[in-house]
């Protein structure tokens, strides 16, 4: 649905044309010292008060009310009924400049923080105004519902950052605050709790997106990520919060719908449009689908939900995903084992609202199980459709056991069992724990003691998992225990396929020459992923301390995402290795710190990317001399008989290994060069990427005309990039040389279009 409140908030944005009295006037008093006035002047430059203004030109109001900037001897903003005025005090800014100056990196980023935190308290404002004078109804503290006005608002208008600004101004202050000094009889709830709340409506209303604001786990062995500021324990129900508080919001403003009555709020509203459930899906291929409507004379649960329910036939160790689509009812995925044993969830992960749950499982037996389709609530109803991905063999055990009062516990008092299990460094491994009895906890401990958990494995309720790659070898303990202390009940412990390793070979580069290994892989569905849910493959190689390597993946297809882990597990990654950050390709310079075995993990950048991608490594020795062999007088006669017809008959494909060497074509400096064909399109953009550890890289290019274009864009110079944006549709050649005479050696050449 589309929550009136974004409407309102496009009608903000777009303007409408409304009668100009009353209205909304604006006024700026004068400064009382110089630092005053130079808010007032600044607020004038920037047309700030004007802007926000402007936006409300559809509100009918009954009388003129004015927003003044002022001073006020102290640092606040307020409504005074009296006036009726919205004052925003000279003196906020001030407070305001001094709390953000300590952690804004330019003048520009303080400005926007300071505007963005002035944006969030404006519309706070607002709200009290609009509950003043329209006389809307709420419940609980007012200061508590112009908040959630405020941070709904915002977020409808796409203001993400001006919400968190107001959230950072109240973790500012509470932080400048001692527990002595709190007024708790205050009608305002406490900053920090003001903080949280903000938080949380941010987060709730996009989790996926959002998700930098959650408080991170480990992804298990690899990209351990610090940050996020909002704790698991409210982030669970902060998407419920979200969609409450929204709707609860939408009905009161239903109250002031266009109307010829001048006492209330004219909004414009927009036909609810319809949604293609293929706006809502999030896999487009499925192994099995079924379509049907919830309407009355279905069966009912419990609580008189409509209930559809199809059966599927399924083996034990596969892993299947669900996802349970509507544009019309808020959806409930109910899924049932042959032996009762069941899991369930009510809304994934996507900004869409609702319309979308998903279960991701481990089949723990073989025979029929049931895929149940109901709603969130009572009396919902209308068309959907469920679709049913399967991937077999990915399991080999299922325990299934309970936590009980006569079970160990561990340092919270939670229930616990433990399992030891054999590990081999580099096997790799998905151990998954569900219970719908309790609020599972997954702990997986190494033999020298680091720890793996999880709790709710992709907001999945009743889900633990963890997902890991092992480090060395020995015994491992998997521990089954409960959220919370006390809790107990049915549970299963699924594990999948440890023998096999990944990779099942491990390539030794100490071959006595410099080493270069090429690979062309893909990402896809049934690969490995971490517990963050970014799919990877893994590369093992047997390296030595001391040796250098230059390593890449280049994609046309996703964005691709490296990292190395040394045999004690220390990492490095990269994600673009263009140093402006514009890059969709990842390359490191590895120097061993260690010998033994590194992995080379290739993934992505954000979750559930897939796509073919190509895979480079290439030792480089530092002390290497090229000599170059070649006369000069023939490198420039051989030079001179290369043509445009040459180059047509040269090797052409997007992505290649080549080699420069003697015997290749010279251009009249001496450099061996190699030249490829692509087809190119007016309007394309290509990326060409050359990579290598012999040579200093230097890439041109000649345009159907003839015409030669000199662009090496990387400063690296193992790498050279260029991003051509196409004005001429025809056969484009790439100039793969050298910066230096007589360089020669391997190189990795990819073209993306």
């Amino acid at each position: 649905m589309v929550h009136r409140l974004f409407a309102l908030a496009l009608v903000l944005v777009l303007g409408t044309a409304f009668s100009q009295e009353p209205r909304f006037i604006v006024a700026y008093e004068d400064g009382e010292d110089d630092i005053q006035i130079e808010y007032s002047n600044w607020l004038q430059g920037q047309r700030y008060l004007e802007t926000l203004v402007s936006t409300y030109e559809h509100v009918k109001l009954p009388y003129d009310v004015s927003v003044v900037a002022a001073p006020c001897g102290d640092a606040n903003a307020y409504w005074d009924p009296n006036i009726p005025a919205m004052i925003v005090c000279y003196e906020l800014f001030d407070l305001m400049y001094a709390m953000f100056r300590d952690d804004a990196t330019s003048q520009e980023e303080l400005d926007q923080e300071i505007l963005g935190a002035t944006r969030f308290i404006f519309y706070h404002e607002l709200g009290h105004a609009l509950i003043d004078i329209f006389g809307i109804p709420f419940t609980g503290r007012e200061e508590d519902a112009v908040d959630q006005f405020s941070t709904i608002l915002l977020m409808s208008s796409g203001e993400v950052d001006s919400a968190l600004a107001g959230a950072n101004f109240f973790y500012k202050f509470a932080s400048a605050t001692e527990l002595e000094e709190l007024v708790f009889w205050d009608e305002h709830s406490l900053d920090q709790q003001r903080f949280y709340d903000i938080v949380c409506l941010v987060y709730g209303s996009d989790p996926e997106t959002y998700d930098f604001l959650l408080e991170r786990e480990s992804k298990g062995f690899l990209l351990v990520t610090d940050g996020g500021i909002l704790p698991k324990q409210r982030a669970e129900r902060c998407y419920e919060e979200y969609k409450d508080i929204s709707n609860s919001w939408d009905t009161l403003i239903a109250s002031y719908v266009p109307s010829s009555d001048a006492g209330q709020v004219a909004i414009a509203t927009e036909t609810e449009p319809t949604l293609d459930i293929a706006d809502v899906l999030e896999t487009t291929s499925y192994n099995e689908i079924f379509t049907g409507t919830l309407q009355e004379g279905d069966e009912t649960l419990d609580n008189g939900e409509y209930f559809d329910y199809y059966d599927v036939e399924l083996v034990q160790g596969q892993e299947v995903t669900f996802e349970l689509s509507s544009a019309e009812f808020d959806t409930y995925l109910i899924i049932s084992a042959p032996d009762d044993f069941g899991y369930v969830n009510d809304d994934a992960t996507i900004k869409v609202d609702g319309y979308l749950s998903k279960l991701t499982i481990p089949i723990s037996t073989t025979g029929t199980w049931t895929v149940g389709v109901s709603s969130y609530e009572a009396g919902q109803g209308g068309d959907y459709q469920v679709g049913v991905v399967t991937y077999d063999g990915i399991y080999n055990e299922v325990v299934t056991e309970s936590l009980a009062d006569t079970d160990s516990t561990d340092k919270t008092g939670a229930f616990v069992d433990s399992y030891p299990y054999d590990f081999q460094a580099g096997e790799t491994a998905t151990i998954v724990l569900s219970s719908l009895e309790f609020d599972p906890y997954l702990i997986v401990t190494t033999p020298s003691g680091e720890t793996f958990e999880n709790d709710d494995f992709e907001n999945q309720f009743g889900m633990a998992r963890v997902d890991f790659d092992a480090t060395e070898s020995g015994t491992y303990t998997i521990s089954a225990t409960s959220y919370e202390k006390g809790e107990a009940g049915a549970y299963q412990i699924a594990i999948s396929n440890v023998g096999a390793t990944s990779p099942e070979t491990t390539v030794n580069a100490n071959t006595g020459e410099l080493f270069t290994d090429f690979q062309q892989g893909s990402l896809s569905a049934g690969d490995n992923a971490y517990e963050s849910g970014e799919l990877y493959d893994a590369y093992s190689y047997e390296f030595s301390e001391g040796q250098i390597f230059i390593v890449d993946a280049f994609s046309s297809e996703f964005n691709t995402y490296l990292v190395a882990q040394s045999p004690s597990g220390e990492q490095v990654y990269n994600d673009d290795y263009a140093t402006d950050g514009s890059s969709t390709d990842a390359g490191l310079d590895l120097e061993i710190s260690e010998s033994g075995t590194w992995m080379i993990y290739v993934t992505s950048s954000k979750v559930e990317e897939t796509g073919a991608y190509d895979f480079y490594i290439s030792e480089y020795d530092p002390n290497a001399q090229t000599t170059d062999t070649t006369d000069t007088t023939d490198v420039q006669a051989s030079a001179q008989d290369i043509s445009i017809t040459d180059m047509t008959s040269t090797k052409a494909r997007e992505s290649n290994i080549g080699v420069l060497e003697i015997g290749d074509s010279t251009l009249d400096d001496g450099s061996y060069v190699d030249y490829y064909s692509v087809d190119l399109t007016s309007g394309q953009e290509a990326v060409i990427s050359l990579v290598s550890a012999d040579f200093s890289t230097y890439l041109g290019v000649m345009t159907p005309g003839g015409e030669i274009l000199e662009l090496d864009e990387q400063e690296d110079s193992s790498r050279s990039r260029i991003t051509l944006n196409v004005e001429e549709t025809g056969v484009w050649y790439v100039i793969v040389t050298s910066a230096n005479m007589g360089e020669e050696g391997n190189y990795l050449l990819s073209i993306k279009k």
